[in-house]
């Protein structure tokens, strides 16, 4: 009896060693990727092998976004900038505008207001 006992202590252990294990590895780290033969360039927070956290994503065309991913799409507010000369910087819900932004376009016209799955749905 006494050793069933510390036989299943010793399991319950190891389960949960290798529990906190699992947990402990997917921490977040900062890091360089280029893809695509180095058209998309990003510099910023990863997890789970997926853009997390603040971070750069720079297309070859030169259009690029500065704010917060999260699971490898924009999240939360950050700027999209186009080569063509227009901007969003506001909030992004699932890499589209969603919430409050401001869209700026490249003749310096700006759209304050709230953004629905990217499009402007109530201005100030």
């Amino acid at each position: 009896m006494k050793k069933r006992w510390l036989f299943e202590g010793l399991v319950v252990l190891i389960l949960l060693v290798l529990a906190a294990f699992s947990l402990s590895t997917s921490h977040h780290q900062q890091a360089h990727y280029t893809l695509d033969h180095e058209k998309i360039v990003y510099n910023g927070g990863m997890l789970k092998n997926k853009f997390n956290g603040h971070g750069k994503l720079t297309l070859k065309n030169k259009d690029y976004y500065v704010g917060n991913f999260k699971d490898g799409q924009f999240s939360g507010h950050g700027t999209f900038k186009s080569h063509e000369k227009w901007q969003y910087r506001g909030n992004f819900t699932a890499g589209v505008p969603d919430g409050k932004g401001t869209l700026t376009t490249a003749n310096k016209k700006n759209y304050r207001g709230v953004f629905k799955k990217g499009e402007l749905v109530h201005a100030d």
